[in-house]
């Protein structure tokens, strides 16, 4: 599919999402798997800089209230200017528990 191009500049538009569970609802347990979560996303996506991202966007279910974790988020090298929003998951009887989404 082309792109078309309006005022010189091609659109781009990219999102990338991962997802993990938390063992505990304890602001070291949230770190240790938002971390990891992060860790696995930037390797995987090498070719998005940080400088790029426009926003993210975090979703926990019910049960995950220890920290909020864009605080988590903001600790990382170069995600202090990222904009980003914590939300929380609508909760579904028998869903995954403790889930943390990006």
């Amino acid at each position: 599919m082309a792109v078309k191009e309006e005022f010189g500049v091609g659109w781009q538009v990219r999102a990338i999402r991962g997802a993990t569970t938390v063992s505990e609802n304890t602001v070291e347990s949230i770190r240790e798997a938002l971390m990891e979560l992060l860790d696995e996303m930037e390797a995987r996506n090498q070719h998005i800089a940080l400088t790029e991202i426009i926003s993210a966007t975090f979703s926990v279910t019910r049960d995950l209230d220890a920290i909020f974790p864009a605080a988590i988020a903001r600790e990382r090298p170069d995600w202090d200017n990222i904009p980003m929003l914590d939300v929380q998951q609508m909760h579904v009887q028998g869903s995954l528990e403790r889930c943390l989404r990006v």
